[in-house]
C-alpha cells in the first residue's frame, strides 16, 4: 500500500521515463512546459529542484542508472546557470533555454520562497549519502525526525493546522 502500491509505482515510473525522454534539455536542465508543439522558452527554478527529487525517486524505484546520470547533469546545469554567484545569492527565477540568460524576475519574494531549493538540498544530501553508504531506501533518516518535530512545533504555534497535508508530506519521507 501507499507509495509503492503496484499501480501507483507503475504509473509514476512511466511518468519519470517519459520526462527523462522528452523534457530534459541537452544541458541537463528540465524544460518548463510544453503545450501542443510549443515548448516554453524558459527553465524555471522550482522545476529544476523538483526534477532532482523526482529523478532520485525514480532511481530508488527502478535502480536505473539513467536517473542518476540525469541527476548529475541537472545538478551541473543548476550550478552553472541557476545559482546566483553573488554573495548571498539565491537561485535565479528562470533562465532562457537557449542563451542561459537569467530572467529579470526577483531573486526572492512572496512566491519564490526557499521551499523547493531547501527541500531539494535536504533530499539530495540525504539520499546521496544513503546511496553512498548502501542504506536501504525504507530507512527513515534522522533529519526527517528533526523535520517532523520542527513542523509539530510550528503547527502547535499557529492557527493553521492541516494535519492531512502534514501527514501526507511526512509519509513521503518515510518511503
Amino acid at each position: 500500500t501507499g507509495l509503492f502500491e503496484d499501480r501507483v509505482d507503475q504509473m509514476v515510473t512511466a511518468i519519470a521515463y517519459k520526462i527523462l525522454a522528452e523534457a530534459v534539455a541537452t544541458d541537463g536542465g528540465l524544460l518548463n512546459e510544453r503545450e501542443s508543439l510549443h515548448i516554453h522558452p524558459d527553465k524555471v527554478w522550482w522545476c529544476q529542484a523538483e526534477a532532482m527529487v523526482g529523478f532520485l525517486n525514480a532511481y530508488e524505484r527502478t535502480g536505473d542508472e539513467a536517473f542518476i546520470t540525469a541527476v548529475d547533469k541537472l545538478w551541473q546545469c543548476i550550478k552553472t546557470y541557476f545559482i546566483d554567484s553573488r554573495e548571498g545569492g539565491e537561485w535565479f527565477w528562470s533562465v532562457d533555454s537557449l542563451t542561459h540568460t537569467p530572467s529579470e524576475r526577483e531573486i526572492a519574494g512572496p512566491w519564490k520562497a526557499p521551499y523547493h531549493v531547501g527541500r531539494f538540498g535536504l533530499e539530495y544530501h540525504i539520499r546521496r549519502e544513503r546511496m553512498r553508504t548502501n542504506q536501504p531506501t525504507s530507512q527513515v533518516h534522522p533529519l526527517y525526525e528533526v523535520h517532523k518535530l520542527q513542523q509539530e512545533v510550528l503547527l502547535s504555534r499557529s492557527n493553521i493546522v492541516n494535519t492531512t497535508f502534514y501527514n501526507g508530506v511526512y509519509e513521503r519521507y518515510t518511503y
